[in-house]
């Protein structure tokens, strides 16, 4: 088969696809995973390469025979356009992403009124050390400035969050030039250090909540 025949081939069967009905390899509201099984569903694996018998269009040859030719590329084209629509759909997640019941600005809205009522009762009520700082204790403004600090030191350790300035007044604490000096707490720790309070039955004034 020469260029030119290999050519018109591939136009007619692009010119038929358009024509069959919806391929479900191309329905991007679909799941990736029932994608790609539609489109493998297409192929079978032989010795020297990869056969297509395309159940949606059957492309004649002049001769009669049907249309079998080697379609790895093919294969690995549409796998890689799975991945970058992949990753174009993490690229959109943004503050208005929602899990189908809250968007991420209104669950890091909660976060922080939750965070100032606690540490406000807490600096109200003296239970724990409560401070907030728009430097960190090395004397570095926060983030390059336009943040700050806010921290407390439990029993059980310290647990701190950055937000931006124009919250600055949200936190009724103690204000002052440096923050403590941060004692290496991750995420982790401070659920855990939170989950401890949380167990606590004393009062506020016997250094629990």
């Amino acid at each position: 088969m020469t260029k030119q025949t290999t050519d018109q081939t591939t136009a007619t069967l692009g010119e038929l696809e358009e024509k069959a009905y919806k391929n479900p390899s191309y329905d991007e509201s679909l799941p990736t995973r029932d994608r790609l099984a539609d489109f493998l569903g297409k192929y079978h694996v032989v010795l020297n390469g990869v056969v297509k018998h395309d159940p949606y269009v059957m492309l004649e040859e002049d001769g009669g025979g049907m249309c079998c030719q080697d379609h790895k590329v093919e294969i690995v084209d549409f796998v890689e356009q799975l991945i970058q629509q992949a990753k174009a759909a993490e690229r959109s997640i943004d503050e208005n992403t929602s899990d189908g019941y809250h968007t991420f600005k209104e669950l890091y809205e909660f976060r922080k009124l939750y965070n100032a009522v606690l540490f406000n009762t807490w600096a109200m009520f003296g239970g724990h050390d409560v401070h907030k700082s728009k430097k960190h204790h090395d004397g570095e403004e926060c983030f390059g400035g336009g943040w700050f600090i806010v921290m407390a030191t439990t029993i059980h350790g310290q647990i701190s969050n950055h937000y931006e300035l124009k919250d600055w007044d949200l936190f009724k604490c103690e204000e002052r030039d440096r923050a403590d000096e941060w004692d290496g707490h991750t995420a982790k720790d401070v659920v855990n250090r939170l989950q401890e309070l949380a167990k606590q039955t004393k009062g506020v004034d016997e250094g629990g909540l």
